[in-house]
C-alpha cells in the first residue's frame, strides 16, 4: 500500500475527535490550575527542574500522541473497549491530579493518587 493510499484511508473526523479529547482535558485542567502554577513556582525545586515554559509544550505533544494512539485503537478491527476504558480512566486521573497538586497543594495525596 502506497503512502498516499494510507493517507486517504485516514478517517479524519475520528482522528480529530480522538486528538481533541485529550487536548480538551489537558486544556481545561491547565486553565483550572493556572493560578496554582504560580504557587508551584515558589516551591523549592531541584536544580535540574526544566523551565516552566517547557511543561505546556511537552504535555501538548503527549496529549496529541495519546489521541493518535486512541484513534489507532478505535480504527483496529475488533475495537478494544478495555484499552479505551483504561485510557479514559487515565485521562480522568491525570485531570484531577493537576487540580489536587497545583490548586489545592495536596502534594502527598497527589503522590498517592499517582501510585
Amino acid at each position: 500500500m502506497q503512502f498516499s493510499d494510507k493517507f486517504h484511508n485516514i478517517h479524519w473526523k475520528n482522528l480529530i475527535t480522538a486528538v481533541a479529547i485529550p487536548l480538551a482535558a489537558g486544556g481545561l485542567s491547565a486553565w483550572i490550575t493556572k493560578d496554582g502554577m504560580k504557587a508551584f513556582e515558589t516551591v523549592n525545586q531541584p536544580p535540574l527542574t526544566p523551565p516552566m515554559w517547557l511543561f505546556p509544550v511537552v504535555w501538548s505533544i503527549l496529549f496529541v500522541l495519546m489521541g493518535i494512539a486512541s484513534y489507532l485503537v478505535v480504527m483496529q478491527k475488533g475495537e478494544d473497549t478495555k484499552a479505551l476504558t483504561l485510557y479514559a480512566v487515565q485521562l480522568i486521573f491525570n485531570f484531577f491530579w493537576s487540580i489536587w497538586f497545583f490548586n489545592l497543594g495536596w502534594y502527598l495525596f497527589a503522590f498517592l493518587w499517582l501510585v
